[in-house]
């Protein structure tokens, strides 16, 4: 078993206080093992997942990956926050997730008490990977040397999450992997990165996709965290400009159960995506794996010209008056199976990719340890 951070402190502590030759020797020897590892697969590779217990595009998104890796014998590892959490959502539709191998940066001292250790233990071959959003877990981990950073982009979010005048390089973060070239051309705009990889990602996990068109109803569901005043507005301005279409209801997208969720999806004439920061593009994929329409207000981390297909407006009368317009058409329509103008949903290969990237990730490792023996 690993010993925890403050046990590693004391350890370093004393092998610092030793003589040279056995410092040296014992550096030496850790490097070694080091390489056995990284040629064995056997370093950690460990994704950090928070614990939200409702659906969300980011969990099913590092889950899939890590199950990815983990089918190729990577030796993988998802961290969620605290002991008791279960992503039960995620696991209880497809279990296949349960197989992975899942840490706490919080856990209990001991099976006979209730009292919790935040002190986690990393290996000096670890790669730890942090979705963008929750950049601040790199703020708590500055005292950890040698482990390899790398931060998951599928969001603008870690834009508000970095303190004001705080870049990348500030957290001793040089690695990143960006899950569409949208991003990856914005962020290369703002930031130096040592190594970057583009992984474009589009990947929906639905292997019983059934939309029977004569069940569709004349339902919008629509997605509005972090945005309910906004979505209120918009809802309120299309019943009282357009009340001829009080036959459409409206229904927020059910994310306590993926069962549910899903099922929001078959009965939807329509998908509202609305809200306030967009993590990923996975529910843009869902839309297109149904043949959903999908609307959305203006998103720079979007491609242009996907985004002309879906793009509403911004203010809530624009979005009222784009809704009023599509359901005009769907009444009119002989059937209710509507053709949104789009391409059939193409699922773009990623696996190839991936497992170059994280090919890629060892040499890195492996080059940059050799460095440190050269120098011992």
């Amino acid at each position: 078993m690993s010993k925890s951070l403050l046990e590693q402190q004391f350890k370093q502590k004393s092998i610092d206080n030793s003589s040279e030759e056995f410092k040296k020797n014992y550096r030496l020897k850790t490097l070694d093992e080091i390489f056995k590892q990284l040629g064995n697969r056997e370093n950690r590779i460990l994704f950090y997942c928070p614990d939200i217990p409702l659906v969300n595009d980011l969990t099913k998104i590092i889950y899939n990956l890590a199950y990815t890796l983990e089918k190729y014998k990577f030796n993988v590892t998802i961290i969620h926050e605290i002991h008791t959490y279960k992503c039960k959502w995620l696991i209880d539709e497809d279990r296949k997730y349960n197989k992975l191998k899942v840490d706490y940066f919080i856990k209990k001292k001991g099976s006979k008490t209730k009292k919790t250790s935040n002190n986690y233990s990393f290996k000096p071959s670890d790669t730890l990977i942090v979705p963008d959003q929750f950049i601040e877990i790199f703020d708590n981990l500055n005292s950890v040397k040698l482990i390899h950073k790398v931060v998951l982009f599928n969001s603008l979010g870690s834009l508000s999450s970095l303190s004001p005048g705080i870049d990348f390089n500030s957290l001793k973060i040089d690695t990143a992997i960006f899950l569409n070239k949208t991003l990856e051309d914005l962020y290369s705009s703002l930031f130096t990165f040592k190594s970057k990889y583009l992984l474009e990602y589009n990947y929906v996990d639905y292997t019983d996709v059934k939309r029977d068109s004569e069940e569709v109803l004349p339902l919008i569901s629509l997605s509005n965290i972090g945005n309910v005043e906004f979505v209120n507005q918009v809802i309120n301005v299309f019943y009282n400009k357009y009340p001829y279409l009080r036959i459409f209801n409206f229904r927020i997208l059910d994310r306590n159960n993926y069962s549910l969720y899903k099922e929001n999806f078959e009965k939807s004439c329509l998908i509202l995506a609305l809200d306030k920061t967009l993590n990923g593009t996975v529910i843009f994929d869902e839309a297109a794996k149904f043949k959903i329409p999908i609307i959305t207000n203006k998103r720079p981390e979007l491609n242009e010209e996907y985004l002309k297909l879906i793009y509403a407006g911004d203010t809530c009368l624009e979005i009222a008056d784009a809704i009023a317009e599509f359901c005009s058409y769907w009444l009119n329509t002989f059937t209710k199976e509507v053709d949104d103008s789009s391409e059939d949903y193409i699922e773009k290969p990623f696996e190839e990719k991936l497992l170059e990237i994280f090919k890629a990730l060892t040499e890195e490792r492996a080059l940059y340890f050799k460095r440190i023996k050269e120098s011992v």
